[in-house]
């Protein structure tokens, strides 16, 4: 299974951002979640929350610089199984055919940790830093998340960005099986360089026919990320808990998703191989305050090209927050 990452290839490090980062860890029921808050803690709150496999420092540095210099404070966090927050090396092996029962018949499924617990890690991020409300932002598998607590938590959430996520909707169409065509084939390789190789090779897959990005490029953004955090056994238990948490939790989504009153904007690409942009008009049909943009020829992922465009898209949800 490709992993969901939406993660963008970086221009560079983060070195511009360190002199007004915070760096910590808060400690939940279910793990240490490492964190960075950059910008005034006396501004508003962004949070971004991240997609599969993807680490913080994964989201590129020039939308978060943006935003920091409109006047948010930006807040990201590695999720669990990823980066340096907790990683669930010492739970048993994932038995996918007991999880594959459990979801045909609406039961718990046995997994170490479900969305609405990685829900919790970023309610639970904003608890440790004093932030009572935040504009949520959230990427493909953390655009489901942002969906659960927008949902279940709406006190804690001035404005919703959705990018390149689901809508829970099962009759739309599947992943697009050709992207992934060229895939090494087996397990992911347990050696480092043959994992990066993956890896980029994932992130190919994943860039849409409009955004192609240099292989050097891709290599270095992935090769900063393992020099960061390389584990390859959490990386594909979190590539599974994501389709879980994605498949366990879509008929709820799907069936709350008109009860968000929000202002709220989906960004989403017209060339994304893993959620098709019918998903996109899905979600803008059924959140009430809601606007779509979809950017042609993009993927799933968030290319620096487009990070003016996402900017403008958070940055104005975030004015209408305010007005009302």
């Amino acid at each position: 299974m490709a992993a969901c990452t939406g993660s963008p290839p970086d221009s560079g490090s983060d070195s511009s951002l360190e002199a007004g980062s915070d760096y910590g860890e808060v400690e939940l029921d279910g793990a240490v979640i490492a964190y960075e808050s950059l910008g005034s803690p006396d501004d508003e709150t962004v949070l971004l929350i991240a997609g599969t496999g993807m680490q913080l420092i994964d989201w590129p540095t020039e939308l978060v610089e943006a935003l920091v210099d409109q006047g948010y404070r930006v807040v990201r966090f590695d999720n669990r199984d990823v980066g340096l927050t907790t990683v669930f090396a010492e739970v048993e092996p994932l038995d996918e055919a007991a999880i594959g029962d459990a979801l045909e018949t609406g039961e718990p499924p046995p997994v170490p940790y479900t969305f609405d617990d990685m829900a919790e890690d970023a309610l639970g991020v904003l608890d440790a830093l004093d932030v009572q409300r935040a504009h949520v932002v959230g990427l493909s598998m953390g655009g489901a998340i942002a969906q659960l607590i927008a949902i279940d938590t709406p006190e804690r959430v001035r404005s919703l960005t959705l990018l390149a996520a689901d809508s829970g909707n099962p009759e739309l169409p599947p992943i697009d099986p050709e992207a992934f065509a060229d895939m090494p084939p087996g397990p992911r390789p347990t050696d480092r360089e043959g994992f990066i190789d993956r890896r980029v090779a994932e992130e190919q897959a994943l860039t849409g026919a409009g955004y192609q990005t240099d292989e050097a490029e891709l290599r270095a953004a992935v090769l900063r990320a393992v020099e960061r955090a390389y584990d390859p056994a959490a990386l594909a238990r979190q590539e599974v808990m994501s389709l879980v948490g994605h498949l366990a939790s879509a008929d709820y989504r799907f069936a709350n998703l008109e009860s968000i009153d929000l202002p709220t904007v989906v960004v989403q690409g017209d060339d994304d191989p893993l959620v098709p942009v019918e998903a996109a008009y899905d979600i803008e049909a059924r959140i009430p305050d809601s606007e779509l943009r979809v950017i042609p020829g993009l993927g799933h992922q968030v290319p620096v090209e487009v990070v003016p465009d996402v900017v403008d898209a958070i940055v104005t949800v975030a004015a209408r927050a305010s007005e009302t």
